[in-house]
C-alpha cells in the first residue's frame, strides 16, 4: 500500500494522459518500459554531465591553485560543493525518465526533494556571500583585509548550511511537508495547494528571497557605479599621456571591466535562478483550480534553478579570472598528455614487440641463407 502523502497520480498536476504511469510508483511485477523518452532522457543526462563535470573541474582548480586558497576561495570551494551535489540529484532523475515511473522507493522521493531545496537555498546564500565579498572589496579595499577574513567567511558558510538544512527536518518529521513525484519533471517537489506549504513559501520569501534579491541588487549597482566612476577617473587622469603609463591604463581599465562583468552576471545569475522559482511557486501553490498550464513554468524554474545555481562559479570565472582560465587549460593539457602517453606507450610496447619479433626472424632467415645447399 503506497502512502498518499507522498504518492499520488500525476494527473491531478497535469494533463498527461491516464494510460500513461507517469508518477506512480513502479510495480514489481511491471515491465519497465526503458528509454519511453529518449529526447527528455538525452537533455537531462547532458545537463546533469555538464553540471558534474565542471564542479568537478572547479575542485580541481581549487585544489591544486595556491593562490585561490583564500577568503573567496572558500566561497568558490562551498558553491562548488553545493553544485556538485545538485548534479548528483539531476543525475538521479535520468532513470525515471527511461522507466516512465518512480523506480525508487518512497523516502528517497522525500531526501531527495529535501535536498534538491536545501541545496538550492544554500547556494543562493552562497552568491549572496560571494556579492558582498565582492563588494567590499571594490567599494571599500582598504577594509577588506580587516573585514573579511578566514574565520568570519567560514562561519557564514556553516551558517548557511544549518539555515539551509536544518529548519526543514523537524516539518518533515511532523509531516509537515507533502512531497509528490511530478512525472512530467522527473523531480520530486512539494504538494501543490496546501495552506501549510503556502506559508511556508510566504516565510521563505520574506526572510530569504526579498533580503537576498535586495542585496544581491544593491551591492550590484553600487559595484557598476564605483567600477564606472573609476573608470572615468583613469579616462581623465590618464587622458594625454605616454606609451608607459597608457600600457598601465588598459591594465587597470580590463581589470575593471572584468569586475564589471563579474557582477552584472551574478545580479543575472540570482535573478534567473530565484525570481522566476519564488513567483510562480507562490502562485502555484495559491492556486485553487488545477490547471495544467502552471506545472511547465514552475518544472521550468526549477530546472533553471537546479542548472544556473552550479554553473555560476565556472561561468563567471572561466571568462574573467586569468589564473582560473589558465589552470583549467594547464589541468586539460596534463590528463590529455597522460592518457595520450599512455596510450603511446602502450603502442610503443605494442611496436617494440613487433620490431623484435621480425628482427629475430630476419636474423634466422640470414643465417640460416648463409650456410650452402646439400649436395
Amino acid at each position: 500500500m503506497m502512502d498518499s502523502r507522498v504518492w499520488q497520480t500525476v494527473g491531478e498536476f497535469t494533463n498527461i494522459s491516464s494510460d500513461r504511469r507517469v508518477g506512480l510508483l513502479c510495480e514489481p511485477d511491471e515491465d519497465i518500459e526503458l528509454f519511453a523518452r529518449p529526447v527528455d532522457a538525452v537533455v537531462i543526462f547532458v545537463t546533469a554531465v555538464c553540471i558534474l563535470a565542471a564542479n568537478a573541474l572547479n575542485f580541481a582548480v581549487l585544489a591544486t591553485t595556491p593562490s585561490l586558497c583564500n577568503v573567496h576561495g572558500y566561497l568558490l570551494t562551498a558553491l562548488t560543493a553545493g553544485g556538485f551535489c545538485l548534479g548528483c540529484l539531476a543525475a538521479s532523475t535520468v532513470y525515471p525518465v527511461w522507466a516512465g515511473c518512480w523506480p525508487y522507493d518512497e523516502t528517497t522521493c522525500v531526501v531527495s526533494a529535501y535536498f534538491a531545496s536545501a541545496l538550492t537555498i544554500f547556494n543562493a546564500f552562497v552568491i549572496n556571500l560571494l556579492n558582498v565579498e565582492r563588494y567590499i572589496a571594490i567599494c571599500h579595499p582598504l577594509w577588506y583585509t580587516a573585514w573579511v577574513t578566514k574565520t568570519r567567511i567560514s562561519g557564514a558558510v556553516c551558517v548557511s548550511l544549518f539555515v539551509s538544512f536544518t529548519p526543514l527536518i523537524p516539518l518533515m518529521i511532523t509531516d509537515k511537508l507533502k512531497y509528490v513525484f511530478i512525472g512530467s519533471g522527473y523531480i520530486c517537489i512539494a504538494k501543490a495547494r496546501d495552506a501549510e506549504n503556502l506559508t511556508l513559501s510566504l516565510v521563505f520569501a520574506c526572510v530569504v528571497t526579498i533580503p537576498s534579491f535586495v542585496i544581491v541588487v544593491m551591492t550590484g549597482f553600487a559595484m557598476l557605479r564605483r567600477l564606472s566612476r573609476r573608470s572615468h577617473q583613469l579616462r581623465r587622469l590618464f587622458g594625454s599621456v605616454g606609451m608607459g603609463v597608457q600600457s598601465g591604463r588598459s591594465t587597470m581599465q580590463r581589470r575593471n571591466a572584468r569586475l564589471l562583468v563579474v557582477s552584472v552576471l551574478i545580479i543575472i545569475i540570482y535573478v534567473i535562478c530565484w525570481i522566476p522559482l519564488t513567483v510562480i511557486n507562490m502562485i502555484h501553490k495559491s492556486r485553487t483550480s488545477r490547471l495544467s498550464g502552471e506545472t511547465p513554468a514552475l518544472l521550468l524554474s526549477l530546472w533553471l534553478a537546479v542548472f544556473v545555481s552550479p554553473m555560476c562559479n565556472t561561468v563567471i570565472y572561466l571568462f574573467t579570472m586569468d589564473v582560473f582560465k589558465e589552470r583549467i587549460k594547464s589541468l586539460l593539457v596534463a590528463f590529455f598528455r597522460k592518457v595520450c602517453g599512455i596510450h603511446c606507450k602502450s603502442d610503443s610496447k605494442r611496436n617494440t614487440q613487433n620490431d623484435f619479433v621480425l628482427s629475430e626472424t630476419t636474423l634466422r632467415s640470414d643465417y640460416t641463407s648463409g650456410y650452402p645447399k646439400a649436395l
